[in-house]
């Protein structure tokens, strides 16, 4: 198609003519050469033309006015404040949440302090004392009376055992143990080499040890009930009970090495 035709095609105009070149190709086969009609291949490639420029749709809108149509601009300053106010409804959420909690603590302090007032011995100030160590450094005064204990002689089977006015005997080699859990008041030597010692339970009751040979602790050392205190020879030694005045206690009786004591 020449520069003419093509100019038509551009501008939409319909082609009512053109100029046809007609050329043999190159075929490997040679064949019964047929006769092309130039003014019929004229005419076809007319109609083709014209039927494909009809089919295209066309521009709705100029290319000038799209081009003059503004571009969506961007308010800046609205979007700079639409975060700031984001930003200030976040610190409010954040100061508010914090608050809450500050007053949530107000209420448990004020709590706590009324119990303290009012209900020493509620459930939460033990609580509170027992997390806490409130009572640390406080020390706690066991007033029990003698009869609230169960003492136990912890002897082995060999040692014979008496008890006589509220003393107990006891002969043959062995550990001995406190009666009771306690703590050591004093221990003391005589001039033949044994020792003797005072195991305090209570500010009501006390136990004293003589006639040992061997002694394992010392003033002011917590002892246990399963824990030996001390050793005893062939001679052995004795104990016996006291009361909050320091005197003997003799209302008592040994069931299998175990004091009952009388009513």
């Amino acid at each position: 198609m020449n520069e003419k035709l093509q100019y038509a095609s551009m501008l939409e105009i319909p082609v009512s003519t053109c100029s046809v070149t007609v050329k043999e190709g190159k075929k490997l086969f040679k064949r019964k050469k047929k006769e092309v009609n130039p003014d019929v291949v004229k005419e076809k490639l007319i109609t083709k033309v014209n039927l494909s420029q009809e089919n295209q749709e066309p521009i709705k809108e100029p290319i000038e006015n799209i081009l003059e149509q503004p571009t969506e601009q961007v308010d800046f300053e609205q979007k700079e404040t639409v975060s700031i106010e984001k930003k200030v409804k976040k610190s409010r959420s954040k100061i508010s949440i914090i608050g809450t909690q500050f007053i949530i603590i107000g209420v448990l302090v004020a709590t706590i302090f009324l119990t303290n007032a009012f209900y020493p011995d509620s459930g939460i100030n033990v609580f509170m004392r027992e997390v806490f160590g409130s009572n640390s450094g406080v020390e706690q005064v066991d007033e029990r009376s003698y009869d609230q204990f169960a003492p136990v002689l912890a002897l082995d089977e060999q040692v014979s055992v008496t008890l006589s006015d509220g003393v107990i005997g006891f002969t043959g080699e062995s550990s001995v143990y406190a009666p009771c859990d306690g703590t050591v008041a004093w221990v003391s030597s005589s001039e033949d080499g044994s020792f003797s010692m005072e195991i305090t339970h209570s500010t009501n009751f006390s136990t004293v040890i003589n006639g040992l040979e061997h002694v394992y602790v010392s003033q002011g050392d917590k002892v246990f009930s399963n824990v030996p205190v001390g050793y005893s020879a062939e001679n052995g030694g004795n104990l016996c009970f006291k009361d909050a005045s320091g005197s003997l206690i003799s209302d008592y009786k040994l069931v299998e090495q175990s004091v009952v004591w009388e009513a």
